[in-house]
């Protein structure tokens, strides 16, 4: 296994090319990236309501030869631009979904394929007739297992899904037992504790006084604590409490009017002066486990995630790496296969001093951090071939405001700063689809982090000027 023990990562641009399970066969990959919720016991999942078409962000992570099932909204304009930078599968490899809002039925674009007979056929008809074929979904679930075994049936091929099977899944996206499983390796976790609430009708917890009780338990460690729900479900809330009455109350009141959660984490909070997320790539079987990239998240107040940095600025990086490739290891033993992320957060030990860190989450999937990863791996690479000078620093921003309301008003509004092969620097839209919301997904690249940062700044401006 390669964990990059000796150095945490050695990349100019915060990325290497993201490998594909298969790749060594030539495998096909056709990507189906629709953002899922479920359940732990994975009876059902659905594309989450209002976010249809994250499917089109699958576009910048998949080689010329992959096929992408994206929404029927997206732009041609877009896709020409993605094609001039070399990034994305070629024209004829695009698939668009004719089911444009599966979340409306409270399914998942693989559950609507399968109703689907005759698109699994054109899906199938562009699938090359030789070299291995494999499901890359967003995240594994037991439709994407039966979507495969139609396709498989069809081509008379294997067709396997990257990602774990769903109890696997199921496990890693429950915060608690992550914690169980990372202290068994030894590797370093918040402290704290998990909380089971009683709840009544409709769901809503019944008797809260279990929460407060932790909090009180933890809460002189650091004057703070966070709650969350233990599920990592995408609609979970991180609740910050402070020492005082006022603060646990409104705590409380958030958690009063939460239905259907009933298992809380309750841990010591820190003052985290950045929050590394890692990225690994593991193959199946007794394959190379290796770490693929390292950014920093952006966070806002509340510590909703809103976008990536690189390169890091974290002082632990050694160490993150290492427990990372640990759990990683685990995964691959227990027939994981695919990316995986893992969110660190870096603190002063208050004991010591020094630098800590402790692990807060597991992504059993492809991550926010991934798709700018591989954007600046790919232009990294056209670069490296034409020998122009290297891109050392990107910043990611999910969901930008922007008063455009299609790409080509976003063309006029911010094409002066689009990053092309000439250009030092720029900005790579990847996720337009919401434009009509008034909202878009962009990498900025460039040779500095002052230098992106100040590309950020104008772009910022620029997209909400009048």
């Amino acid at each position: 296994m390669d964990r990059s023990a000796e150095t945490p990562f050695d990349s100019e641009c915060g990325a290497v090319p993201i490998p594909k399970t298969g790749e060594e066969q030539g495998a096909t990959h056709i990507f189906l990236h629709d953002v899922v919720s479920f359940e732990p016991e994975f009876k059902e999942a659905a594309t989450v309501p209002g976010r249809d078409r994250d499917i089109d962000k699958a576009l910048v992570i998949a080689g010329a030869q992959d096929l992408v099932c994206i929404s029927s909204g997206a732009s041609s304009s877009h896709l020409e631009l993605l094609s001039g930078l070399g990034i994305g599968p070629l024209p004829e490899n695009v698939i668009r979904l004719r089911e444009d809002a599966p979340s409306m039925r409270r399914i998942s674009y693989a559950a609507a394929l399968l109703e689907d007979a005759k698109q699994i056929d054109e899906i199938c008809r562009k699938i090359p007739s030789t070299g291995g074929v494999v499901l890359n979904p967003y995240i594994s679930t037991p439709e994407n297992y039966l979507l495969a075994k139609e396709i498989a049936a069809r081509i008379d091929r294997e067709v396997p899904v990257t990602g774990g099977a769903p109890p696997i899944v199921s496990l890693c996206i429950q915060k608690h037992r992550v914690k169980e499983i990372a202290r068994d390796l030894g590797i370093p976790v918040a402290p704290g504790e998990t909380v089971e609430l009683e709840t009544g009708d409709g769901g809503m917890p019944s008797n809260l006084r279990p929460i407060e009780e932790a909090v009180d338990r933890h809460i002189e460690t650091s004057g703070a604590v966070v709650i969350k729900s233990a599920i990592a479900v995408l609609t979970s809330k991180i609740i910050q409490v402070r020492k005082g009455p006022d603060s646990i109350h409104a705590a409380l009141r958030r958690i009063e009017q939460t239905p259907g959660t009933s298992t809380y984490l309750v841990e010591v909070m820190y003052d985290v002066r950045v929050s590394p997320n890692i990225v690994f790539h593991v193959e199946p079987g007794t394959g190379p486990v290796r770490c693929v990239g390292i950014t920093d998240q952006r966070l806002s107040p509340n510590l909703a995630h809103h976008g990536n940095t690189y390169p890091s600025q974290s002082l632990t990086l050694q160490g993150m790496v290492e427990t990372a490739g640990r759990f990683s290891e685990w995964l691959q033993s227990e027939s994981y296969c695919g990316i995986v992320g893992y969110d660190f957060c870096e603190y002063t030990d208050p004991d010591t001093g020094r630098p800590s860190f402790f692990l807060a989450e597991v992504n059993p999937r492809i991550n926010g951090s991934v798709y700018p990863l591989s954007i600046m791996a790919q232009l990294a690479e056209t670069r490296r071939e034409g020998k122009k000078p290297s891109l050392r620093a990107f910043l990611s921003a999910k969901w930008l405001e922007t008063h455009a309301r299609s790409f080509e008003e976003l063309k006029e509004r911010l094409g002066h700063l689009f990053f092309a092969p000439g250009k030092s620097g720029g900005i790579v839209p990847y996720n337009t689809s919401f434009l009509d919301r008034g909202i878009i997904d962009i990498a900025v690249v460039g040779p500095s982090p002052g230098e992106v940062r100040a590309l950020f700044e104008e772009t910022r401006k620029s997209s909400l000027s009048r």
